[in-house]
């Protein structure tokens, strides 16, 4: 093929230019983000660009241009990262779908959070651990920058700046500006000038901020990059390729559960620096995410896909991408192989004649070689050998012969064994090496190349079919092209789903595949059949350590600039306290104003008169000296004393431009007295005021009392002063809390004091134990697995940092999620008996569930389950006690009611298999 002229050359990559930037445009249109990409600065400059750069950003399109389908995803999750601050998510991909590509775009974020949100972002991207994926993603990024990099990014000019936002929290980041345009290149220019002005900004990307996932610990190197980008003032977004196990991890080391990456993640960088009081959040792009599903805060996008994809578009019970219908590859089972051919009869038993399985699968299979006087006798191991590599090496040509179509090489991709030395004793009884073989044999063991690039590579000057051979490669990352049609594994079984799917499955996925065809295992294909019938959930999998699910939630350390005096911590302290009477002189206060009043407004009524003599009354009681002696004691979660700010103090309270805020509690100083900013607390006591509080609001209450201050604490900022702050409840005539809209009155419940330094205060550690909420196998679980998922998430919901009643926990989002799962809500309902739930058909009124359970009684926290059956069924209308078979039943709910929430600011569900 001639070259392409020059002029040929720029329409070819204005073409591409224009046609990503209108994708782009309308997805971002339609995601509401506010953003537009213009590419008129690109084109003007292709016109004075030497053909050698042409010629190169015309292969970067071939090899690494996005498509559609991954601009369209990848603005989705921008837009979620843009709706969630700080909060990580996971790109749900099908496999081998373009989630590099994906991955890339999602580099966006960074220069449109700077134009959106007021924060800088540095990105850091973390591949697998196999230097091969390394290189391809960083020789994929480098053609990113090239053909992406200089297009402008464009504002509609609104923005919500979270400056102020993180700060409260402790964040020390720095302005992004007012700017309302960039592009790539320009911000990640001003990004590294405050990282390392002496490297190439692209350059120090792609090397510095492009790592390998290790085995065994999150790499230092991570751990320091972060370190460095919060000294200059940004947060970091973390881009993960494939967070879960990889396909053949291990699930148990030195007896304890192997975590997922993602998981290991959020634990080892920095306890605190994934909080939810951090900007910082990780991406994680999966097509197989069983292990992140445990990882209930995470935000889910899904990746787009078209028509011309091979593989399946499903997964966890529900199609990927609805809106089209995918091909898929050919899988044969090694008994369907023998059955096409008389020659392959023994197919089926290829593992234990190749030496890779002890015995055959059937014990009546007894291989045999006829001599030359016509007796016969068993076949040895070499005998087995040599007759498995003519078999392998006949279904081999007989597939690619009848997919030859011109000159242009196809190819098959063989997997032996994990032995490097039984594989290559299998090749040598095939006889496919040397100039003579009908095969092109490329060996792909130990090798950091891309796959596509080796083949290519090898297949130039030599057009007979290649064989690539592999033993541990082949999988995850590696892409091969659309000429390898066949793939082959000989290997006995896959461990687990993930294995499966990313193995030479996946690697027969994606685009400009060929009708690839896939021989497996008759167990693996066993396991595909019954993914693909169940939509990605197989009951099968029930086993795997992928169902019941452990998660470990570190306790965190966090500062925090205030102390908050609850009205039950005054009650528990000594007889004797002087908070106590502090508290009736606030009280007396109170109740001269008109919010002591019964009323239905939903705002705390105006004072009659705004000011007290605060300051006085600290001195009084002693109050200041007294919080600093017990602060620990009353607030046990505090690691250091607290000490009050005294009046007119300047401290450690800087803004961004540097200025200070004073603390005061003598605003008006004429006079001596004080002003106080009163701040109210909702109780969310009744279910139909059970939803998310808005953020001028005290969260992390509960009608229990339990308290975790939250960082949206009215802290009393006015101007240039910081005053302080008493917090009021709504409770009705018999004193109990109320919500905002019922008709109550306004009553002492708090103070929130600010401290002249800040403390450290410990959140204790969470650890629970059920079946992970929107699993990818939910459709699969059992009557009881779905009870005990109920229970441990109502038990989490009335023991959380939140205290709410049984009856209210049932109006929580997450309890509700959970319920969806387990009855039809179009024609099933729900009522409550004591503490069972039971369900019933909304036209019949009958109790029944097809879908689950009939009744579960939750008495004393333990599960009891009356299951409805079908015909073939004997447990009709019979009543179970599941706690009561705890030895046999590894799915026994047994929640312990004698926690003591005051000092467990959590939940705890105790499996007998976890015990």
């Amino acid at each position: 093929m001639p070259p392409k002229s020059k002029a040929d050359l720029i329409a070819e990559v204005q073409s591409h230019v224009i046609d990503f930037s209108a994708w782009f445009n309308e997805a971002a249109l339609k995601a509401g983000l506010g953003i537009s990409l213009n590419p008129d600065d690109v084109i003007a400059n292709l016109k004075t660009s030497f053909p050698a750069d042409l010629n190169s950003l015309a292969r970067s399109i071939r090899e690494h241009g996005v498509h559609q389908e991954q601009v369209q995803t990848a603005v989705q999750a921008i837009a979620q990262t843009l709706q969630n601050p700080g909060q990580s998510g996971i790109v749900l991909g099908a496999l081998q779908s373009g989630k590099t590509g994906t991955a890339f775009m999602t580099l966006f974020a960074a220069p449109i959070h700077y134009l959106k949100s007021k924060i800088s972002y540095v990105p850091l991207f973390m591949t697998t651990n196999q230097n091969s994926h390394l290189s391809q993603t960083q020789r994929g990024m480098r053609a990113f920058f090239r053909l992406y990099g200089n297009i402008t990014i464009t504002s509609n000019g609104e923005s919500r700046s979270l400056l102020d936002y993180y700060a409260e929290s402790g964040s020390d980041l720095a302005a992004a500006g007012d700017g309302t345009s960039t592009s790539l290149n320009e911000y990640t220019n001003k990004i590294v000038e405050t990282i390392d002005p002496t490297r190439d900004p692209v350059d120090l990307l792609v090397k510095e901020m492009t790592v390998k996932r290790v085995p065994r610990d999150i790499s230092g190197r991570v751990r320091s990059y972060c370190n460095r980008a919060r000294e200059a003032g940004h947060a970091v977004m973390l881009i993960v390729d494939e967070p879960q196990y990889g396909a053949s991890g291990q699930t148990i080391r030195k007896g304890e559960p192997v975590p997922c990456l993602l998981t290991r993640t959020f634990q080892e960088i920095d306890p605190d620096f994934f909080s939810p009081d951090s900007p910082n959040f990780m991406v994680g792009l999966s097509a197989t995410p069983f292990d992140t599903a445990i990882l209930s805060k995470l935000w889910k996008v899904k990746q787009k896909l078209n028509s011309s994809y091979v593989g399946p578009n499903v997964f966890g019970g529900e199609r990927i991408d609805p809106t089209v219908i995918t091909q898929l590859p050919t899988v044969l089972s090694f008994t369907e192989v023998g059955k096409s051919n008389k020659l392959l009869e023994w197919f089926k038993e290829i593992p234990y004649l190749i030496g890779s399985a002890a015995s055959p699968d059937r014990a009546s299979f007894k291989p045999a070689v006829t001599l030359v006087d016509g007796t016969k006798r068993e076949m040895g191991s070499l005998d087995r050998r040599k007759k498995a590599a003519s078999m392998i090496r006949m279904a081999i040509e007989g597939i690619l012969k009848d997919r030859k179509n011109g000159d242009e090489p196809i190819g098959a991709l063989l997997r032996i064994a994990n032995k490097r030395i039984l594989t290559e004793d299998v090749l040598e009884a095939m006889g496919v090496d040397g100039p003579g073989s009908p095969f092109n044999v490329i060996r792909f063991y130990d090798t950091a190349a891309d796959i596509k690039q080796v083949i290519e590579d090898a297949t130039r000057n030599d057009k007979r079919p290649y064989l690539v051979v592999t033993i541990g490669k082949g999988r995850m990352g590696d892409a091969f092209p659309g000429s390898t049609v066949l793939a082959m594994d000989l290997t006995h079984t896959s461990t687990d789903a993930n294995a499966l799917l990313q193995g030479m499955i996946g690697r027969m996925c994606g685009y400009g595949k060929k009708d690839p065809v896939v021989i497996v295992s008759n167990q693996s294909n066993d396991m595909w059949e019954q993914y693909l019938e169940n939509s990605g959930a197989t009951p099968d999998f029930n086993t795997s350590r992928h169902v019941s699910t452990a998660v470990h939630s570190r306790g965190r350390n966090k500062g925090e600039t205030y102390f908050m005096l609850t009205d039950e911590m005054i009650e528990s302290d000594y007889p004797d306290s002087p908070l106590r009477a502090f508290r009736a002189d606030i009280i007396a206060y109170l109740e001269r104003q008109e919010l002591a009043k019964m009323t239905m407004s939903k705002d705390v009524p105006r004072r009659t008169d705004s000011y007290m003599n605060y300051p006085e009354l600290m001195e009084k009681h002693g109050i200041i000296k007294y919080i600093a002696e017990n602060s620990m004691r009353l607030d046990p979660e505090l690691r250091s004393e607290a000490r009050i700010a005294p009046m007119g103090h300047v401290g450690e309270y800087q803004r961004r431009d540097q200025s200070t805020a004073q603390i005061t509690y003598d605003h008006r100083k004429e006079d001596g007295y004080g002003r106080v900013l009163i701040s109210k607390v909702d109780y969310a006591h009744a279910a139909t005021n059970a939803t998310a509080q808005s953020k001028d609001r005290l969260s992390g209450l509960g009608a229990g009392g339990h308290r975790e201050p939250a960082k949206h604490v009215n802290r009393g900022r006015r101007n240039e002063k910081i005053v302080p702050v008493i917090t009021v409840k709504k409770v009705n005539e018999d004193g109990a809390a109320v919500a905002f809209h019922e008709n109550g009155r306004f009553v002492f419940d708090g103070m929130v004091f600010h401290l002249e330094e800040k403390v450290r205060r410990y959140n204790q550690a969470v650890v629970e134990t059920s079946l992970a909420l929107n699993h990818a196998f939910a459709p699969a679980m059992t009557n009881s697995e779905k009870a005990r998922q109920l229970g441990v998430v109502v038990h989490q919901t009335m023991y959380g940092p939140r205290e709410r009643t049984f009856h209210d926990a049932f109006a929580q989002a997450r309890v509700q999620r959970v319920l969806s799962g387990i009855y039809n809500m179009a024609t099933h309902t729900y009522d409550f008996e004591g503490r069972s739930i039971v369900f019933r058909n909304i036209e019949t009124d009958e109790v029944g569930n097809p879908n689950g359970p009939a009744i579960i009684d939750m008495t004393d926290f333990r599960s009891i389950v009356s299951f409805d059956t079908d015909e073939y069924g004997d447990a009709r209308g019979t009543t179970v006690d599941i706690a009561a078979t705890a030895k046999e039943d590894d799915e026994v709910l047994h929640l312990d009611e004698s926690l003591d929430a005051d000092t467990v600011p959590a939940y705890s569900a105790v499996l007998p298999s976890a015990a």
